[in-house]
């Protein structure tokens, strides 16, 4: 975080932009702050309209 960010109190979040390929070769693009628990949720199936 930069020194300003810190000095006035404001906390910004990281957010990551992911993209998968489907088992019919179309492609799923995301965004989400955790990526490896996104990531999970995906494969358990957690997620609607993705697949793998």
């Amino acid at each position: 975080m930069s020194p300003r960010a810190q000095s006035s109190g404001f906390f910004m979040k990281k957010y990551y932009v992911y993209i998968i390929e489907c088992f019919d070769n179309l492609l799923y693009v995301g965004i989400t702050n955790n990526i490896v628990r996104r990531f999970e949720e995906h494969k358990e199936g957690i997620v609607k309209n993705f697949y793998f």
